[in-house]
């Protein structure tokens, strides 16, 4: 196998560039040819990262990890296999049902049931849970804008 640049190495392993320096700096992995953006990493690098991999996968700790890595011979290191790709999620369905339709109705509450001041209210359904709520005896730029929103925003029929 050829000499890989960072690049491809984390394509393959899914391990990102500071991690891999990071395993450097521990000793988990062997420094690279070359430096820089043209350190070239074997077929060493690639199975020893899919051995951290694997083992952090079974819930060992770094340091159990180097301690490991340190005692596994190259014929165990060969024997490691890249992990599993994980199955691509689900396609996403949206969660909400479509929008029923809802006439917009004005409705007057009861006294027994208006809000404090003993006001009267004129209620629209706008969408299926969702009202709007308009004192009867607002003034009229009010009106004339719930007029609009029920106008805009409601999805009754025309």
């Amino acid at each position: 196998m050829d000499k890989l640049p960072m690049s491809v190495l984390v394509d393959r392993t899914g391990v990102a560039p500071r991690t891999v320096r990071e395993y450097i700096r521990l000793g988990l992995l062997p420094r690279p040819e070359g430096v820089g953006p043209a350190a070239l990493y074997s077929r060493e690098h690639l199975q020893r990262l899919w051995a951290i991999q694997q083992m952090q996968g079974e819930g060992m700790l770094l340091v159990d990890i180097q301690a490991r890595m340190e005692t596994m011979t190259a014929r165990e290191l060969s024997r490691v296999k890249p992990p599993e790709e994980p199955a691509p999620p689900p396609p996403v369905v949206p969660a909400e049902p479509p929008v029923e339709r809802a006439e917009p109705v004005a409705l007057s509450v009861p006294e027994a049931d208006a809000l404090p001041g003993g006001s009267r209210w004129l209620l629209a359904s706008l969408l299926p849970g969702m009202v709007l709520m308009v004192r009867d005896d607002a003034p009229a730029i009010v009106r004339r804008a719930a007029a609009e929103i029920i106008e805009r925003y409601s999805v009754a029929e025309r």
